[in-house]
């Protein structure tokens, strides 16, 4: 009898059932590609009630509007207009559009789950299910974001912050990945690419008095770098052209890891697991090549859950090799500050030769939950000024303070949730509306797992450093950045 899937389950899932011993190979599921998971069928049309919603786009990549459930309680018109500050607000569209930065904080915050991330499971689980009917040749690879480790758990009623990435590891084995990957590789490589970035603005501003004395803004958030082109288009000559981590792991998978294993490109099929709904949006831009699938906390824990898997109970397992561990740095990504925090490692040794002291590992200075934060930074005989900001009300409040250029700012990280990936849109919701004390637990969690790294600065990375040595040679190559914007 082939197997349904509930829709109250997977929206609602607040509780995981007991779990038979797991089988070994893959977790039986639907035995037909085409089965349907129940809960991806359309919503039936439902009367309007109650106050209003946000007018979510139905072209969206990122974000669904399931109008059967919506209770018209309005609570995606505050969190976007009060706490974003995107919906209601003039920028650089016209009046009759709805903005969207994709940031999915709206899903994240509607008890009803009128509005959820859009769904890409269901042909996630149909790709990897008709290739194995059909004795096929595609390999799937997994890329799980820093987040996801110590958020999942939270699925399966663990502790928030509890570790599972090697649990996940053998979980996602089970759901027929061939290759899993840490995307805190993709993390280490950022690093270097946006480090010397930073040190090439930064030369350019000292060397020609017409640069403008604005500091270098970090893009590895989609829903940030989205705010500033629908609302602040002036600074972005100024941000990043890095691509996001994840982005740049999954084109060095189809280009370089291809190669290396003899396997088509068009035969790797690579699925980003991530806290994030705007890397659904991320994904259809450019070539759109560099991931085929991205998912997101949530509907990896669903997906384990429907199949019967109890991550809790698994056996660990290991990444596999060549682009698949990483530094503490990159863990630490998962964190407002942690991108600021992993340059800041690198660029000391860059300078200086020697490996940071301890305080410098933990450089309390650009940690916590304050809106916006500044610090000084001594490097040798030089002073970098580094900015952090989570939350894009915050990111708003610098942009129109006209200070920016005044506060002489070297390098600013913005990231568009509340205390980074570890608050994203695509997050378990353990709490509605997520509060700082469960954020805090999510930070610790990642600031826990880089302090028992061997290797905590990216640049150490030795599969990292054999990528450079044997493909990319240099920084700057532009399978990992995009045009300037």
């Amino acid at each position: 009898m082939k197997k349904r899937f509930s829709r109250r389950n997977i929206l609602k899932a607040a509780s995981v059932s007991a779990v038979s011993a797991l089988s070994a190979g893959i977790v039986s599921g639907p035995k037909q590609a085409n089965a349907q998971f129940s809960w991806m069928k359309p919503s039936a049309p439902a009367k309007p009630h109650g106050p209003s919603h946000v007018r979510f786009s139905p072209d969206s990549p990122s974000i669904q509007y399931h109008r059967a459930n919506c209770e018209r309680c309005g609570d995606c018109i505050s969190v976007c207009r009060d706490i974003q500050t995107v919906y209601g607000h003039p920028g650089n569209f016209p009046a009759s559009e709805t903005p969207c930065i994709h940031c999915g904080q709206c899903t994240a915050n509607c008890w009803a789950n009128a509005v959820t991330e859009r769904f890409h499971l269901q042909p996630a689980y149909n790709e990897i299910l008709s290739n194995r009917q059909s004795g096929g040749s595609k390999k799937f690879v997994a890329l799980i974001a820093p987040s996801v480790r110590v958020t999942l758990g939270e699925m399966f009623k663990m502790e928030p912050g509890t570790n599972v990435e090697k649990k996940l590891v053998s979980g996602l084995r089970k759901l027929g990945f061939d290759y899993v990957f840490d995307v805190t590789f993709g993390a280490d490589l950022t690093v270097l690419e946006e480090a010397a970035e930073l040190e090439a603005h930064l030369k350019k501003r000292a060397e020609d008095p017409k640069t403008p004395n604005v500091p270098l803004f970090t893009s590895c958030c989609p829903s940030w770098v989205r705010f500033a082109e629908l609302f602040f288009p002036e600074v972005l000559p100024a941000v990043s052209t890095c691509k996001s981590p994840i982005m740049m792991h999954g084109a060095v998978v189809k280009t370089w890891f291809a190669k290396q294993m003899n396997i088509a490109p068009e035969d790797l099929v690579v699925m980003a697991f991530t806290p994030c709904t705007a890397k659904k949006y991320e994904r259809t831009l450019g070539s759109g090549k560099d991931v085929d699938f991205v998912l997101t906390t949530r509907e990896l824990g669903w997906w384990m859950q429907e199949l019967g898997i109890d991550l809790p109970a698994l056996e660990e397992g290991e990444f596999d090799s060549m682009l698949g561990n990483g530094s503490g740095a990159g863990v630490i990504f998962g964190n407002t500050g942690g991108v600021t925090e992993a340059v800041l490692r690198h660029i000391y040794f860059e300078r200086t030769g020697k490996v940071p002291e301890m305080d410098f590992l933990l450089f309390t200075p650009v940690r916590g939950l304050d809106g916006l934060r500044r610090a000084e930074v001594r490097i040798g005989g030089d002073v970098l000024r580094v900015g952090l900001v989570h939350g894009t009300a915050a990111a708003r409040k610098l942009l129109e303070s006209g200070k920016l250029e005044e506060l002489k700012l070297d390098f600013v990280e913005v990231m568009a949730c509340r205390g980074g990936c570890i608050g994203g849109g695509g997050t378990p919701k353990t709490e509605i509306p997520i509060s700082d004390a469960l954020r805090t637990k999510r930070m610790s969690g990642l600031y826990s797992t880089d302090k028992t790294r061997t290797i905590r600065m990216s640049r150490e990375n030795p599969e990292l450093q054999k990528l450079y040595a044997d493909f990319l040679k240099e920084t700057g190559n532009e399978l990992l950045h995009t045009a300037k914007r």
